[in-house]
């Protein structure tokens, strides 16, 4: 994989097997929509993708865990060529959802892209994982050569018209 898309200064932004990008800052600027449309951009060149919320991957693995199938629905993840995680870091991880991740991370690092979207900046990622050794751990395969992605702006749904709830 080796097409992109370009950004709004007309820089490409590159998907290879080994990409990490991570979408970072405020609701509604638009984190999802970019994650998705390099997936799709992906999927118009051939390659797989899925999309999946974090809260829903954490709950998928639990139940695979449950039901005895999670070492196939971790290969199927590994098989993939862009996984997009969206809202990633929203909550702190328990125990076996640190040790789910770990293994996701493993078997993408440097074969397989990552797109992960978070409002939280990636300094705070760390404090979300717990475990300071497996954060350090995760943390390296996800931020080493990763493509940051920084976007500033009002709510996209604000500006449709629509109210935004109150925090």
């Amino acid at each position: 994989m080796s097409d992109g898309i370009a950004d709004a200064s007309g820089s490409k932004l590159l998907l290879s097997r080994n990409d990490v990008h991570y979408v970072a800052d405020s609701t509604g600027v638009g984190k999802s929509f970019v994650a998705c449309a390099l997936a799709q951009k992906a999927c118009r060149d051939g390659h797989s993708a899925l999309y999946t919320r974090a809260a829903a991957l954490f709950r998928d693995l639990a139940i695979a865990r449950a039901d005895g199938s999670l070492r196939g629905l971790l290969s199927k993840l590994s098989r993939i060529d862009v996984l997009v995680i969206d809202d990633w870091a929203m909550a702190p991880l328990a125990e076996t959802e640190r040790r789910d991740f770990w293994e996701i991370c493993e078997d993408r690092y440097q074969t397989r892209s990552t797109i992960l979207t978070s409002q939280l900046p990636v300094a705070r990622w760390h404090e979300q994982i717990g475990d300071p050794t497996a954060a350090d751990g995760i943390l390296d395969r996800l931020v080493h050569n990763a493509h940051r992605l920084e976007m500033r702006g009002d709510s996209m749904r604000k500006k449709r018209g629509g109210t935004q709830p109150s925090s």
